[in-house]
């Protein structure tokens, strides 16, 4: 049960870590000299939590704003994903070893 907790526990705190994502070698901004509004040169953004970096940005109307909408939705998504995996294997973890614990506990009575 412990290890149930120690899980979702620890793959909630790894989805509400910052996310940063850098897209310097995004595609759609090899058209920024079409594009009148062109953004800044920085091409590294912190885009908050993984959750809020799923919601994607609507109101962007730039091609340097749906790069950096698309490349902190990748991050956010690796982000979300890792934090599975991460519950996941404490979960399994934790499992084995009770399941362990309770094999040598039988074993040990006569």
């Amino acid at each position: 049960m412990v290890a149930v907790v120690l899980g979702v526990l620890s793959a909630v705190a790894v989805v509400f870590l910052p996310v940063e994502a850098a897209f310097g070698d995004d595609p759609i901004l090899r058209l920024r000299s079409f594009d009148a509004a062109s953004g800044g040169p920085a091409t590294t953004v912190g885009c908050g939590s993984a959750l809020t970096g799923l919601q994607g940005g609507a109101d962007t109307v730039t091609l340097y704003g749906i790069a950096r909408d698309r490349a902190c939705r990748d991050a956010s998504t690796r982000r979300v994903l890792i934090a599975v995996a991460a519950g996941a294997i404490v979960v399994l973890l934790g499992s084995q070893s009770l399941a362990a614990s309770s094999s040598r506990v039988e074993g040990a009575r006569p």
